[in-house]
């Protein structure tokens, strides 16, 4: 009985804890505008943000703050590799490119496995569609409705 009881405390303990520390974490960005109106601001401003990460469930949440306060959340998902459709909302083949140089998008995110994005809704009505991609370094890009492309970092 003793030992059921030990055992049931160890668990409790130390395995959960540090199968959660395992499994998730969250990490601050910084969103810096490289192209668009926001980047023609002098100086141009650096905007906050937090993604979450749940490995097992390969999703999290992501949230951040743009020009005039407007406010985004929402969550990310691991994206299917696959042919890119330019017209959609959620190609950023172009923002790749204008961030990280020519042909970035081809060589490292077409077709990486290791990719997420979130398309989300501002709190002033403004699209916003975010991608992360891994392996071997994380890099990530985002769009705006309002003709701004955002390079986002770790830190």
């Amino acid at each position: 009985m003793r030992k059921a009881v030990w055992t049931r405390m160890f668990l409790i303990s130390f395995l959960l804890p540090a199968v959660g520390w395992a499994t998730a974490c969250t990490a601050h960005l910084h969103m810096y505008p490289v192209s668009g109106p926001v980047a023609a601001e002098v100086p141009p401003p650096v905007f906050p943000a937090k993604i979450s990460l749940h490995f097992a469930a390969a999703r999290g949440s992501i949230s951040m703050t743009l020009a005039g306060g407007e406010t985004f959340a929402g969550t990310w998902k691991m994206q299917t590799p696959g042919p890119v459709n330019p017209s959609s909302p959620s190609d950023l083949s172009a923002s790749w490119d204008k961030v990280y140089g020519h042909g970035f998008f081809t060589a490292h995110v077409l077709g990486n496995r290791n990719c997420g994005i979130s398309q989300m809704t501002g709190s002033q009505g403004t699209p916003l569609v975010v991608q992360i991609c891994g392996s071997p370094d994380t890099k990530a890009v985002a769009r705006d409705g309002k003709g701004n492309i955002y390079k986002l970092t770790v830190g």
